[in-house]
């Protein structure tokens, strides 16, 4: 933490000092530092690749689209046949460039981060098949640090400019700092051109009021990671690595506990990044919206991680939803239920966007049945969607009944506690032992005292972590109700205001929970 605050204070003191318009230059020069520091220098090859490919490719279809136009507009006398079928030309080497380039990125992406899976469990089919011993290659790619942010955020201003939605970036360094932006290449959130570059470049004088706001996030952010996250990684990294030296009370809890130091860790580093982009003036999309308050899994999934959730709704859930190959098999079922007709589209959707993050998440099987189990609810919950409204329906006063909101908010977080036994447990068959231990082996004297301690949850440490998540709750329940915090802040009185700064400021640097191998960095950082 020291460096990077003082490699942004001094970021910060040439950003504001050198010509504006080449701020961004400073940014650019500092995002491809940071990258280096932080990973393998040698991973930035990959980086430069992504960068320079997808730029490449975005300019070649621009430059198609306007040769066509130019090329019609020159050439008026030729009959409308002959129109289409330039035209058509034009669209099928968009296509093709558009298509080499997807499959370039992606297939790099999935051989660093999928080949090893791949062949361990080719070789593993091929052996019980055929009774031989084959041993699986050992192979061991660089695996460069958030290739699957910026290949996604790359990947996202392709589709954007192939689609028309915005013209092509003409400046490969410009293109690099949208693509390389130091706060959000750890761990996102994943940006779209449209929202980010024009920001990234446009020339700024020094600003307090950024600085104020995006310190007082990063103060935040700081707050949920070493307060509440750190303080309880040890006991969730004893408990998961070896479950079946505790009782299965303490399984229940370790679950639970990473349910809470995942959120803050997460949602921290993204307050921390997102903080130190708005020092600089640029601001990050958003990435999380009290996503515990959710009264579904669809509204959690729209809560959590928004930018992952947006990237896979516009470019994989609605193509693949509005296939023609989806809308043949949706017509088909009308024959015989237009309800299964109309839900048909959303359910496959559902399941294979969360296949797809399963993956993203890693190259693990827990992962795969972490999407399965969420896409087939969501499925479900598509099917039944018919069902449900006409349950509202018939009782419209259960919109405004708060205890059963209460309720439809504990059952989605029941649904995400289970979910994250595979995030917990790195083989799928200790994910279903322990949910059977939890539910069957549960004897709650086992955790006493004294067996927290042990793990690093003594009783100083609980009284400070039952604060830090009583804050975090009441911050949080303000702001479900539309509260802005930091401008509620900014309108307080100045002796008010500082003092509730400088008492949040103590409490961040008092109680810590530094040493713990947590603070060696962030739960999303390897993806």
């Amino acid at each position: 933490m020291p460096v990077f605050l003082g490699f942004l204070l001094t970021l910060l003191f040439v950003y504001y000092n050198v010509p504006k318009q080449y701020g961004w230059v400073s940014l650019l020069a500092a995002s491809m530092v940071f990258y280096c520091w932080n990973g393998n220098y040698k991973a930035l090859f990959y980086l430069l690749a992504t960068a320079s490919t997808t730029w490449l490719a975005a300019l070649l279809i621009d430059r198609i689209s306007q040769w066509t136009r130019e090329y019609l507009r020159l050439n008026a006398e030729l009959d409308a046949a002959e129109k289409k079928a330039f035209r058509e030309r034009s669209r099928r080497s968009k296509k093709t460039v558009f298509l080499l380039t997807l499959c370039v990125n992606l297939g790099v992406l999935c051989v660093v981060k999928y080949s090893a899976f791949a062949a361990e469990n080719l070789v593993k089919v091929w052996n019980s098949l055929n009774r031989a011993e084959l041993s699986s290659p050992e192979w061991n790619f660089l695996v460069p640090l958030g290739i699957s942010f910026y290949t996604f955020q790359s990947l996202g201003y392709l589709i954007d400019v192939y689609q028309g939605k915005y013209r092509a970036e003409p400046n490969f360094a410009k293109h690099l700092l949208f693509v390389s932006w130091f706060p959000q290449i750890i761990q996102g959130p994943i940006g779209r051109c449209d929202q980010l570059a024009s920001q990234l470049t446009e020339a700024r004088s020094f600003d307090y009021g950024n600085l104020k706001r995006g310190a007082v996030r990063m103060l935040w952010g700081y707050m949920k990671k070493l307060v509440i996250a750190d303080r309880l990684a040890p006991l969730v990294a004893a408990v998961c690595k070896e479950p079946d030296a505790y009782d299965g009370s303490m399984v229940a809890l370790a679950v639970l506990l990473y349910t809470i130091q995942l959120y803050t860790d997460f949602s921290g580093g993204i307050d921390i990044v997102s903080g130190a982009s708005e020092l600089f003036g640029v601001r990050l999309a958003p990435n999380f919206q009290r996503p515990y308050f959710a009264s579904s899994l669809g509204d959690f999934w729209r809560r959590w991680h928004i930018s992952l959730g947006a990237w896979m709704r516009d470019y994989v859930f609605y193509p693949l939803a509005m296939s023609k190959r989806m809308l043949w098999v949706s017509q088909k079922l009308k024959k015989y239920s237009k309800t299964a007709a109309r839900a048909f589209p959303a359910a496959v959707g559902n399941v294979v966007i969360f296949l797809l993050v399963g993956l993203w998440h890693g190259a693990q099987w827990r992962y795969i049945f972490w999407g399965l189990y969420n896409g087939v609810i969501l499925a479900c919950a598509a099917f039944l969607e018919p069902a449900f409204r006409r349950f509202h329906e018939k009782r419209p006063a259960l919109k405004t009944n708060p205890a059963w909101r209460g309720f439809c908010i504990l059952r989605t977080f029941a649904i995400i506690y289970v979910g994250n036994y595979f995030d917990c447990f790195a083989q799928i068959a200790d994910v279903f032992r322990m949910l059977k231990r939890s539910l069957l082996d549960v004897h709650p004297s086992a955790v006493t005292l004294e067996a927290l301690s042990e793990l690093g949850l003594g009783q100083r440490e609980l009284v400070i972590l039952a604060a830090a998540v009583l804050l975090l709750t009441l911050v949080s329940c303000a702001q479900e109700r539309g509260v802005q915090v930091r401008q509620w802040l900014d309108r307080r009185p100045a002796a008010v205001r500082w003092l509730l700064l400088y008492a949040l400021i103590f409490f961040v640097i008092a109680f810590a929970a530094m040493g713990t191998s947590a603070t060696e960095g962030f739960l999303y950082e390897i993806f």
